[in-house]
């Protein structure tokens, strides 16, 4: 079985390969930062498609870690809207098509709560 690598074992190994390649030399500052920063650029996502049409559902865990659902259905929220409160946890879902732009291209998704 081949072993999983992280994106930061995949940068150190590209890192290495790139300066076991040199003759052993001193690496000046700005050659060391170029290593670095094309290393990086690998994992700049710069296209962003919003994604609308979240849902949710409420739920609380009593003090056995019973799940007990507040909500039966799901309900749609919206940017901004509250959720949650004390004791209570919530369920997410989105349902969305991956824009022809992105193929071939890793995607990543991102959700922010506050």
């Amino acid at each position: 079985m081949a072993k999983k690598v992280s994106g930061l074992d995949e940068i150190l190994g590209r890192w290495r390969t790139e300066i076991k390649g040199k003759r052993r030399r001193i690496i000046s500052f700005e050659e060391t930062v170029d290593i670095k920063i094309n290393s990086l650029n690998k994992l700049i996502f710069t296209d962003v498609e919003p994604l609308n049409g979240w849902e949710f559902k409420h739920f609380k865990y009593t003090r056995q870690r019973e799940r007990i659902a507040i909500d039966d259905e799901w309900r749609p929220i919206s940017v901004g809207e509250r959720w949650g409160g004390p004791d209570m946890s919530a369920k997410f879902r989105c349902n969305g098509r991956m824009p022809a732009r992105f193929k071939g291209k890793t995607v990543v998704l991102k959700v922010y709560f506050s």
